[in-house]
Formats: structure tokens, C-alpha cells, sequence
């Protein structure tokens, strides 16, 4: 029997944003959490646009926004990190799936990660490369595709919402869906 499950998984990739403001007095680049190798956490800051790209393998973090590093610079800009086939896609703040398709106008970017010299690069390609006046049709099919899984994330967070007691806020979810054949295992 094949069956499709929703589960959060981690990617090689992991994200990190807030629901609210948080501070913190810790200024060291050092640390102190046991993470495992071969990651790279990507921080967003919407207040300030910062961004970066924390290597967990080598305890360093990379400015995004330095001309030296910049995929793409997001300084002065606002947005919301969402995860799709294994792209990290940084959606202006003020989108609105319910408000209609999403068209190049509504993402800063859509990125990810490939291999260079046995070191993984994370690549941004900005939302122009999208335009439809100047975009190839696989780029094309990459927004539409898109869409699909936007509306259908949207289908799953209102579900959610609808089952957290009033007081719980909703923020930054993920679902993966995955492919099981087992005779043994029942949906859940």
C-alpha cells in the first residue's frame, strides 16, 4: 500500500526566524550549541535585513549582504523565508497567497544550494530571472509549480490554526510530504 504522510523534516538547510522580537546580549560568533556537521543555517533579520549563512561544520557565519558574499542583497528589504524542493525562496513580507498568485513581483528571491569544490555555495537567483516578458519556460513551470505548493501550504496552516487553542500563534511551519510503501504502516 503507498501512502503519502505529512512530516516536518529537516533539510540541509534549516531556518531560522521569529514569530515576534527577541534581543540578546550575546555578541559572540562562537557556539555554544552542540550542532551537528555539514549544516548551514540561514538567519533573516526583517528588522534590520541582515542575513546570514552559519556554517555548523566550521563554527563560522558568512554576511549575505557584504559585497564580498552577496547572492543577493537584501538590505533595506523585508521578506518571509519559505522552503520548496529543497529551494529556500525569500517571499516579500506583505505577500498574500489568498490575494492571488504569486508572480515575480512578490519574491526578493529564490535560492539554493549547489556544490563548488566539495563546498556547498548557496546561489540566489533574483525574481527578474522570472519575469514572464524575459523568462524561459522552465522558468515559467518553476513559478506555477510554486503556486501549487503555496495554496496547498495555505490549506495546511488554516487546518492547523483551526486546532491551536486561541492563545497560540502559528508561524514558520514546514510540511514535507514523502512517498511510504509499508503493508504494515496506517495513515496518520
Amino acid at each position: 500500500m503507498k501512502l503519502k504522510k505529512l512530516a516536518i523534516a529537516p533539510l540541509a538547510a534549516l531556518l531560522l526566524t521569529g514569530c515576534g522580537n527577541t534581543s540578546t546580549s550575546n555578541t559572540s560568533t562562537k557556539s555554544s550549541l552542540d550542532l551537528p556537521n555539514g549544516k548551514t543555517l540561514i538567519f533573516f533579520d526583517n528588522e534590520s535585513s541582515k542575513q546570514y549563512l552559519y556554517d555548523t561544520t566550521k563554527d563560522t557565519n558568512t554576511d549575505m549582504n557584504s559585497e564580498a558574499n552577496a547572492t543577493y542583497n537584501m538590505t533595506n528589504k523585508n521578506g518571509k523565508l519559505i522552503v520548496w524542493n529543497e529551494k529556500i525562496i525569500m517571499l516579500n513580507d506583505d505577500f498574500n497567497v489568498n490575494e492571488g498568485n504569486l508572480t515575480y513581483n512578490d519574491f526578493h528571491y529564490l535560492g539554493h544550494f549547489h556544490e563548488e569544490d566539495n563546498e556547498h555555495v548557496f546561489a540566489a537567483h533574483s525574481s527578474d530571472e522570472f519575469n514572464p516578458a524575459t523568462s524561459s519556460a522552465k522558468k515559467k513551470g518553476v513559478l506555477e509549480k510554486l503556486n501549487m505548493h503555496l495554496l496547498e501550504q495555505e490549506e495546511i496552516k488554516k487546518e492547523i490554526a483551526q486546532a491551536l487553542p486561541s492563545t497560540e500563534e502559528l508561524c514558520n511551519f514546514y510540511v514535507f510530504e514523502h512517498d511510504h510503501e509499508d503493508e504494515n504502516t496506517t495513515e496518520e
